[in-house]
Formats: C-alpha cells, structure tokens, sequence
C-alpha cells in the first residue's frame, strides 16, 4: 500500500485525476494546503497513488464528422 501524509492508497487504485481529486481532494491534508498550490500537490500525490495515471486532462468521446462524405 502506498501512503502519503497519513493517507493509506490501496495498489489497484485505478482512476482519472478528476476522479481522485473528487475523492480525496477534501481529506484532511489536502484542506491544510492553500488553495493557490492545493492542485499541484494533489497531482503530486496523484502520481504516487496511481502510478500508470495520466494527469492530463482527460478529453471528453465525441463522434466526429466523417471527412469523406460530401
């Protein structure tokens, strides 16, 4: 298990930054830290907690229109 500051990461946690920013954005630690470098720490932690992670916005599916058809 990875840990950081008291907070325990399970090995297979899997997800997006937005996920784990929704869900441990508000844990005790995160509130500490000032709101002005709160998301670079939390892409910090991220990136020990979800190691393969992308912290790259993730970009939304879309279908996009078929160049071929005239």
């Amino acid at each position: 298990m990875k840990t950081y500051l008291g907070i325990v990461f399970p090995d297979d946690l899997k997800c997006s930054y937005e996920d784990f920013a929704r869900q441990y954005g508000t844990c005790h630690v995160f509130k500490k830290i000032p709101s002005d470098i709160r998301e670079e720490k939390l892409r910090e932690v991220y990136k020990i907690a979800v190691p393969d992670g992308n912290t790259k916005p993730t970009q939304k599916k879309g279908s996009k229109p078929d160049k071929n058809k005239g």
